[in-house]
């Protein structure tokens, strides 16, 4: 046998299969359809937005030997978008029970993230100190960080003639940075980055004053231990 059922707004139909029948349901207006259908049956659904359509694969105990449907799907194509879909991420479990994500960053590199990671955050600002003239070194103090698993850190010290527009100097990537003749009546800053595999953040510290000019145009040291005054060994004045 083959039933054949048209709704329109407002009609509500509710339809159990039990026998070796075929079901098939067109929805034109703002209707309700619920089917029940036992295994070995087949039903073809076609529904028009707003409609509602609820299954249940199992027939009218749930359940059913090749699992079942259960929702609202709200367009026949939900499903297969679902099921088709492009995952950004998969949770995995451990032999112990932890769980972790596993996604792929835009190198191409595999990712596995622990339960409980979080992004980094950087909650104060890093700071410089020293002698901020030519020749003499600045140290960089890291600001504090919050992250797991714990963030990696990288430097970079910067150089502005006019304390809002920044490059950053080439090779100057530790925790401290020798003053040179360029720095002369400039700005530095330093920058703090913090990475883990949930991301990375950079902070960036007050810019110093403007850096004094050094009364050498060039200076010279030996390496002599105790260091005297006779470690001066070459000098140009200005």
């Amino acid at each position: 046998m083959s039933v054949t059922i048209i709704l329109q707004a407002p009609n509500t139909a509710t339809i159990t299969q039990t026998g070796a029948v075929s079901a098939t349901i067109q929805q034109s207006g703002a209707v309700s359809a619920t089917i029940q259908q036992v295994v070995g049956q087949g039903v073809s659904v076609q529904n028009v937005l707003p409609n509602s359509v609820t299954i249940n694969t199992g027939g009218a105990s749930g359940g059913g030997s090749w699992g079942s449907i259960t929702g609202t799907i709200t367009d026949q194509t939900d499903l297969v978008t679902y099921v088709n879909r492009t995952r950004t991420s998969f949770d995995m479990q451990s032999q112990d029970g932890s769980t972790f994500t596993i996604v792929v960053n835009n190198a191409g590199q595999l990712l596995v993230i622990p339960e409980g990671s979080t992004a980094p955050v950087i909650t104060t600002l890093p700071t410089t100190t020293g002698t901020e003239k030519v020749w003499y070194t600045l140290a960089a103090i890291a600001g504090n960080v919050t992250g797991s698993p714990t963030p990696t850190r990288t430097w970079q010290w910067q150089r502005s003639a006019n304390g809002t527009d920044w490059a950053n100097i080439s090779g100057a990537d530790t925790t401290t940075y020798t003053l040179v003749a360029d720095d002369a009546n400039k700005y530095i800053r330093v920058q703090q980055t913090e990475a883990n595999v949930l991301g990375s953040v950079t902070a960036s510290s007050a810019a110093t004053g403007l850096i004094s000019a050094s009364v050498f145009t060039s200076t010279q040291w030996q390496n002599i231990n105790p260091v005297t005054w006779e470690a001066l060994t070459d000098n140009t004045w200005n």
